[in-house]
Parts: C-alpha cells; structure tokens; sequence
C-alpha cells in the first residue's frame, strides 16, 4: 500500500489536554527518511528553505538518532543526551562547523564568535570572556531596568492592538542599544528597526542553494534584499568603535558599556581587539541577542495569554517581588516566572538548529561517525522527545520548578546550546529577560485579538505573522 505523502501546510488548531495548554505546531514527518524517495527528498529540502521546523520528523522525536545519505552527504540526526554530550562535550574537538551553516552566516556574521573558527574563534574566546564575568553582567542591570521602564509606555496603551513580537523586538533591541552602545546608535528610529528586521531575515534563511551547497559564486536569490540593510549596520557599527577608540585614546570620557569593555579588554597575552573585529562581535551580538530575548518573550506572551491558571500565578509572584531589590537579584525571587520563561525557551527554541561536521571517523555505539557527516542536533524536536519529555507538546512550566528541574537530563534542554561554544550572553540574557519580565507583568496583560502564531524558524523562532495581542491594564 502505497503510503500518502506528508502535507508541510497543515496546521493543526490549538488545543487543551487534561488542562494543559498544546499551541499549534507542525506534525512531524511520520514517515521515516530512510523509506524517502526522490521526490520526498525534494519537498524535505524545500521545507528547510521555507521553514524548518515544518521538516521536523518523527524519528528525530522517538529515536535516539538516524543517519541517511542524499545527494553524497551523509547525515546524522540526534535525540540522544548521551550521544549529544559524547559528540559535543566529551569529543568536541573532533567536529568543525558545518558548512551549510558557515555558508547561511558567515557572510553577514563574518568572524563573530558564533561564526570564526580556528585560532580566530580561541582568541575571540580568550578576549570575551573577561567582559562577560558576573561583575559586567551584573552591573548592567540598573541599565536594563531604566530602559524597560522608559520605553514599555510609549510601545504599550492600555485597550489598544498591538503586535507583541514587534513591541518585544523595539523593547530588546533598546535594552541591548543601551547596554552595547549607551544609545550612541539610534536604536529607535523606524529607519534603523527596519534595516535590523532585513538583517536578521538574511542572516536566518537558508537558500536551496546553501542546501544543496552549490558554488558560492551562484547568486542567492533570496538573501539580496538583505544586503543594503547588512552595509548599514556593518557601517554603524564600525564608524562608532572607531569613534569610541578615538575618544578612549585622548582621555575624553566614554560611556561605561559594552563596547567600552570591549576596546579595553586584552587577552592574557595583551592582544586586543581592532576595529573590524570589534565590528563583527557586536553585529554578532546584535543578531543573537536581540532576537533570542524578544522572540522568547514573545511566545512567554501568547502561551500566558492562554493559560489563565499560569499567567495569575506568574502575576502574583511579581506583585509580590520587593522591586526595591537590585534588579540582579530579581530572578532569584521569581521561580515561577522564570519557569515559564524556560517553558517557553522549550516549546520555541530562540535558536533551533545547531549543526557541525565530524572530522575523523568515530564511532558510538552501534552508530558509526565517518568523516565529512554532518552532525544535526534540532532543538525544536529534542525539546519535543517522546522519549525524554512528559507532554511534550504541551505548556507546562512546573517542568522548570527548581526541585523538577534538577531531574532533567543536562542535554536534554539547550536553549543557549552546550559544550565549549556555549552561549556566552546566557546569565545578560536570562538576567534582561527577568527584568523585563517583572516591569511587564507588575503593570500589563495580555489578551490575543488575532489568529494564533505560527512557528517561523529563521535565525530565531518568531511568528510567521504579526501577533495581535490587547493591551490590558491589571
């Protein structure tokens, strides 16, 4: 019997099961890749270029991992946290970046930490690490609460429509200018938020090309609307660092900030960074950090909206925070709101896939590894493992509980990803997101006016349509 062929389209309605909340979500391809011909093979490759989550597919949700061939590569999904942390963590020198990867963002991230390899990547590394110690994250704090609390007015009106995923977008990229530059960019501007969207459009899809690792010299036709906004971010960036260099090389008084951390730091051996590499970083940081927040606190939104029984527990925990506090300190106060907070980072990873290439044949198990095999760890699906989750597909943040959580496996849970190039803005993410978590919810709620959200997986997760939501005053 012949088996009937997947429908990417479908889009299964929300729903609720023995009270939990199930968002909407792409079925998983039932039908194992193994048993795929060509024609199952072309429509998988046109899903990863429209939308990858869609190509999700059952084994990477039930098994421990697969590998199959097309068109003369070989590649190896994971489920398992065992096998994840033997490849990431206990043989990680034995991979390198994928080159589908490298070819989607290396043009527009060139050397940014995410993106350089090699000694680029181990100097990077060596110079990061003094601006990210606990100390700067910390004392970027009052910044993040003065900014949240002077911008959410004037993007909020009680009883208007909004869509949320922009608000959160002006709201964490004005956090983040304030933090990176102390406002010298103007993130606010119309002007500036559009060329942010288009940068982070091109930098998050893959063109069929890039799949099928064609030549470079072919022009990517879906990525040429985006290069004129890269330029104008790339420029800004480096016209204020050399600015602030200047300023920094006189004596004249320079903001406290990121980059001011960052043109002064110096690795153990007094390397610096120049311009062009200070350039990369913070374009880096701005296409990983901006979105990664908002769009996690985009869907926090919409799933609270829908769970009422978990939105007035979240609230009354806030109403209850002493924002006296340093607001470092709030998270520790906040169990619950940071649960769902995670819950949401599980259901939406802010960035699903993480891909590499394994360099020397290995062998794990009964699974071998033979050089030039692409690694796919897709969070999306091991968020969602049958295997390792309870509900998987539902919205349930008491999974994230302190005393629940510690019984998770390490690598079953990887928003910020893992091993040695782990996220290193993980605690001035976490740390922004309480904070504008409880500024939020001390004053708002959230009522949804339009259709439910669609995942969209770009460099982030984000809606595929602007999310309706009415503005409430509690």
């Amino acid at each position: 019997m012949k088996t009937a062929r997947h429908d990417y389209r479908f889009r299964p309605e929300p729903k609720w099961d023995q009270g939990y909340f199930i968002p909407p979500a792409p079925i998983p391809v039932a039908k194992h890749p193994d048993d795929w011909d060509r024609r199952d093979l072309i429509d998988s490759i046109l899903a990863m270029s429209r939308n990858p989550v869609e190509a999700s597919t059952l084994a990477s949700m039930t098994l421990p991992y697969y590998s199959g061939d097309a068109f003369g590569q070989t590649m190896v999904v994971l489920g398992s946290p065992d096998l994840i942390k033997y490849l990431f963590v206990d043989h990680h020198s034995n991979m390198d970046m994928n080159p589908l990867r490298q070819a989607v963002l290396k043009p527009v991230l060139k050397d940014g930490r995410i993106t350089a390899e090699g000694e680029t990547w181990r100097f990077a590394r060596r110079a990061l690490a003094p601006v990210f110690v606990p100390r700067h994250t910390t004392g970027f704090a009052g910044r993040m609460r003065d900014t949240t609390e002077t911008l959410l007015p004037s993007l909020l009106e009680t009883q208007k429509k909004v869509d949320i995923a922009d608000v959160f977008l002006k709201l964490a990229y004005g956090v983040l200018s304030d933090t990176l530059f102390s406002g010298e960019i103007d993130g606010a501007s119309e002007d500036a938020l559009r060329d942010i969207a288009q940068f982070l459009n091109a930098l998050g899809k893959a063109d069929p090309l890039d799949i099928l690792m064609a030549p470079k010299w072919i022009p990517r036709l879906t990525k040429l609307g985006g290069k004129g906004a890269i330029k104008r971010l790339r420029k800004s960036v480096l016209e204020l660092s050399k600015d602030r260099r200047a300023r920094l090389e006189v004596g004249l008084t320079i903001p406290d900030d990121f980059l001011t951390l960052l043109l002064k730091t110096r690795t153990e051996d007094g390397k610096a960074f120049n311009d062009r590499q200070i350039e990369d970083q913070l374009t880096t940081f701005i296409g990983a950090g901006h979105e990664t927040t908002s769009r996690a606190l985009t869907w926090l939104v919409y799933l609270l909206s829908q769970n009422q029984n978990a939105r007035t527990q979240l609230e009354t925990e806030i109403d209850a925070l002493d924002m006296d506090l340093p607001p470092q300190d709030w998270a520790d106060h906040m169990p619950w709101s940071m649960a769902c907070f995670d819950e949401a980072m599980r259901l939406y990873p802010p960035a699903p896939i993480i891909s590499r290439r394994i360099i020397k044949d290995d062998q794990y198990n009964d699974l071998p590894l033979k050089a030039g095999s692409s690694i796919m760890l897709n969070l999306w699906a091991l968020h969602r493992h049958r295997e390792w989750w309870d509900k998987p597909d539902s919205f349930d943040p008491s999974r994230f509980l302190p005393e629940r959580k510690k019984t998770l496996h390490r690598f079953q849970y990887l928003p910020f990803g893992l091993g040695h190039r782990v996220c290193i803005g993980q605690k001035f993410a976490l740390q922004e997101a309480a904070i504008i978590m409880a500024v939020l919810f001390k004053t708002y709620r959230f009522e949804l006016v339009g259709e439910h959200p669609w995942p969209l997986m770009r460099i982030t997760t984000k809606p595929e349509k602007p999310l309706v939501m009415r503005v409430i005053e509690r």
